[in-house]
């Protein structure tokens, strides 16, 4: 597990990647732990900043973006991974 810029990174690279951006640290852990038990390869971010950079660089195939964050809104962030890559799989969880 490697931390960059307040996000958590899986380095396994042999699973499909999903990308979790929560500022509850609880909620991320349940989602990683729930992820990874299914064999998934989990990234965590704990903002949209955190999370977009996460998008950039590991390519993820499914997102789920909570609204509220600190920084940049959920929204703004959905927006951006759309921008991004209109490929990625996109899920608001509030």
């Amino acid at each position: 597990m490697k931390e960059c810029d307040g996000s958590i990174v899986k380095t396994r690279v042999d699973e499909p990647a999903v990308l979790v951006i929560d500022d509850e640290e609880s909620m991320r852990e349940g989602y990683r732990q729930t992820l990874e038990a299914e064999g998934y390869r989990a990234l965590v971010a704990g903002d949209g900043k955190g999370g977009l950079n996460l998008v950039e660089t590991m390519k993820p195939r499914v997102v789920f973006v909570d609204l509220r964050l600190p920084g940049m809104s959920g929204m703004d962030v959905l927006g951006r991974i759309h921008e991004l890559d209109d490929s990625i799989i996109s899920i608001v969880i509030t």
